[in-house]
């Protein structure tokens, strides 16, 4: 029985997170689909804030625009790599003082810092 149950407790998927604490200010909530700063709701579009959840479910890590675009539409759409520039500039503007944490890596894609912002 011992044997059965450690092999069910190593079976199981931890579940994903529901809430992301980016630095002091910014809180993603993937229930309600929103970000807040400050407590302050953001009206980001759909794909503004699966971008925004991607990059901060890995902080630190550096996705390329291809990884993005693969994520948010799954090889479904022809979209060009310059779409995620699009988007990360229009996401910039609405985060306003934590747009720091949006990290640009030069040649690679982007990545979101979660430093002491």
């Amino acid at each position: 029985m011992a044997r059965v149950k450690a092999v069910l407790r190593r079976s199981e998927t931890p579940h994903p997170a529901k809430e992301i604490h980016i630095g002091r200010h910014l809180v993603l909530d993937a229930e309600r689909h929103e970000a807040l700063v400050d407590g302050r709701a953001l009206a980001l579009t759909p794909t503004e804030f699966n971008i925004l959840w991607l990059l901060a479910s890995q902080p630190g890590r550096a996705f390329t625009r291809e990884q993005i675009l693969d994520h948010l539409w799954k090889g479904e759409k022809a979209v060009v790599d310059r779409t995620v520039d699009v988007h990360i500039r229009r996401l910039r503007d609405k985060l306003g003082t934590c747009d720091s944490l949006l990290k640009n890596i030069r040649g690679v894609g982007y990545k979101l810092d979660s430093g002491d912002i």
